[in-house]
């Protein structure tokens, strides 16, 4: 690799910003840092870093020989199209380099359309944007023919670099040398059987970096072993502050896994609850008695998470009730699975909380005397012959240890 992982997500957070796009690729990385530090402005220059943070970001690049050094050679910024009006959902990919070795960097989740794009890569193996991403980095190696090419991204942006790693070809020959996912999102079984082969042959090359209580690396089927887990102080410290509503986009952003000193943390293990979703995602998109329910699933909960005014709570409480039944399955058949749940309600219950609301909505206002017989019909019905009743009553008495919504929730399914 000729970029370091720390120095790739310094990569990772600079693609956010929309000034980037601006310069010239005359300009050296460390020549337009210096200019963009120069620039004073109240607003953030990103979405998903703060100011003070992302100058942060600049400084380090200035100071770094490798990153500045980089010329911004091309990129790629065009809307998906889902919604018309919205014009900063789509693609971009940012091509860095210098002597004849070449970084593409994709930019995270941004906007309702890609939203839309994430939850289609849960249930289908490649979508609009990831034949587009492919098709750009092949693009990109035919114009520059450099002596190396590594794919980096944070979040969906993790995604789509794992996913051009492992189908990017010319002339039957792999395009990428290395892969860089910070945060990256997982795959489909569907993208699992169809490029098994890649899969089999490089993903042991693929690196990966994730907070250990990240809400996305979860999601999916790693196409390599599990990432590299980094404890971000950043994290630690707004679990008593919660200034976005909840402690959970903290564990996400792109810098996340820095402590105070800027410096990256050492490795941790996994979250409990990163744990645990992910334990619930492989199930539910492995397992055959619910491939018929998958794209239900995600397509509901990507809406949610959109717009929750979108969709009817019937939609909801199906969506609930098939997770709820999924969950006590994997119980039935797996008992370390009830004790994932307990650690997360003895450890990390606001977490867990937070996870919810952001999935489903805040269910604790909501008209539970018309809402929760709807969950309990949809639990009912999508539960199979393994479920234990000895599993339930071990769910529900852990979820009764954690929040009153939960009590309330909890000891009116079974």
């Amino acid at each position: 690799m000729f970029l370091s992982p720390p120095e790739l997500e310094r990569l990772c957070c600079l693609v956010y910003s929309d000034e980037l796009l601006s310069y010239s690729g005359d300009l050296s990385l460390g020549e337009i840092a210096d200019d963009m530090i120069s620039k004073t402005r109240k607003e953030s220059q990103t979405e998903y870093v703060s100011n003070t943070d992302f100058f942060t970001v600049l400084r380090d690049i200035i100071t770094n020989e490798n990153l500045s050094s980089l010329k911004l050679l091309d990129f790629l910024d065009v809307p998906l199209g889902y919604k018309k009006s919205d014009k900063t959902a789509g693609n971009r990919i940012v091509v860095f380099g210098n002597n004849n070795k070449i970084a593409v960097v994709f930019r995270g989740t941004h906007g309702d359309a890609e939203w839309a794009d994430n939850g289609l890569r849960m249930y289908q193996a490649e979508t609009k944007e990831l034949l587009d991403c492919a098709a750009f980095v092949n693009k990109t190696f035919i114009k520059f023919a450099p002596d190396y090419l590594i794919t980096a991204g944070h979040s969906g942006g993790g995604n789509k670099s794992m996913y051009c790693f492992l189908t990017c070809k010319l002339y039957g020959h792999y395009t990428v040398n290395d892969c860089f996912a910070l945060d990256g999102q997982g795959f489909s079984t569907e993208f699992t059987d169809k490029y098994s082969e890649d899969i089999n042959e490089r993903a042991d090359k693929i690196i990966g970096y994730a907070e250990r209580r990240d809400f996305v690396n979860c999601l999916g089927l790693y196409p390599q072993n599990p990432p590299l887990y980094f404890s971000g102080a950043r994290g630690e410290t707004v679990l008593t502050e919660y200034p976005f509503g909840s402690p959970l986009p903290w564990f996400h952003l792109p810098d996340s896994l820095r402590n105070t000193d800027n410096e990256i943390m050492t490795q941790a293990e996994i979250s409990y609850i990163s744990e645990t979703i992910n334990a619930l995602v492989t199930y539910l998109l492995t397992s055959p008695e619910y491939a018929d329910k998958k794209k239900f699933l995600c397509d509901t909960i990507v809406t949610l998470m959109m717009d929750e005014t979108k969709i009817n709570r019937i939609k909801q409480a199906e969506a609930i009730g098939i997770v709820l039944a999924a969950a006590i399955e994997i119980a039935s058949l797996n008992h370390d699975f009830v004790v994932m749940i307990k650690n997360v309600i003895k450890y990390e219950k606001r977490v867990l909380l937070a996870t919810a609301i952001m999935l489903f909505g805040d269910i604790t206002k909501w008209d539970n005397s018309e809402f929760l017989p709807h969950i309990k019909k949809f639990f009912n019905k999508h539960r199979s012959e393994k479920t234990s009743g000895e599993c339930l009553r071990e769910i529900n008495d852990a979820l009764c240890e954690c929040d009153s919504s939960f009590r309330m929730f909890s000891t009116n399914v079974g």
